[in-house]
C-alpha cells in the first residue's frame, strides 16, 4: 500500500504528502521493502505515518528518513483506543 501511495503521487507536479496508518505487520506485501524506501527517495513525496506498535515500525522509520517526513509510534500509553 505504501509504495501505490508513493506512485499515485509521483504523477502531480510538486511535493505530494503521503499519510499511512499501520499495525505494523506486515501481513501481505510482495514487494520488498528496500524497493518501496528507493522509489520513495526518487519520487520524493513527504510520508507522514502513523504506527499502532513500536516494534513493527522499523520499515516506517526508514521511510520517514528518506522523506523527511514524520513518524508517531502509538503504545499503551498513547493508545487511543
Amino acid at each position: 500500500a505504501a509504495l501505490s501511495a508513493v506512485l499515485i503521487a509521483d504523477g502531480d507536479p510538486g511535493r505530494n504528502l503521503v499519510v499511512v496508518f499501520s499495525d505494523g505487520a506486515d501481513t501481505a506485501s510482495f514487494i520488498a521493502a528496500d524497493r518501496v524506501i528507493d522509489t520513495a527517495r526518487r519520487s520524493r513525496p513527504l510520508v507522514y505515518a502513523v504506527a499502532a506498535r513500536r516494534d513493527d515500525a522499523q520499515f516506517l522509520r526508514d521511510v520517514r528518513t528518506v522523506t523527511g517526513g514524520r513518524l508517531v509510534e502509538l503504545d499503551e500509553a498513547t493508545d487511543p483506543g
